[in-house]
């Protein structure tokens, strides 16, 4: 799951783990992955992890669509 720092307290927790597994499968082949923006060391170190937080972030929105 992609972390910006916060939590959310909002929303169905059981919709909530299922995105960020949808997420961490398509990103990095492992439902379980979470890549910590907030604790990247710089800029530089997001870019390496953009093509697959892409993929996830589609792939969150794709299955959002059916909840």
């Amino acid at each position: 799951m992609l972390m910006t720092g916060g939590t959310t307290h909002r929303g169905n927790e059981v919709d909530i783990l299922a995105l960020s597994a949808a997420f961490g499968q398509a990103a990095y082949g492992d439902p379980t992955k979470v890549v910590h923006i907030y604790s990247l060391p710089d800029w530089d170190a997001l870019y390496k992890h953009l093509s697959d937080i892409q993929h996830g972030v589609v792939a969150a929105f794709s299955d959002a669509k059916l909840l």
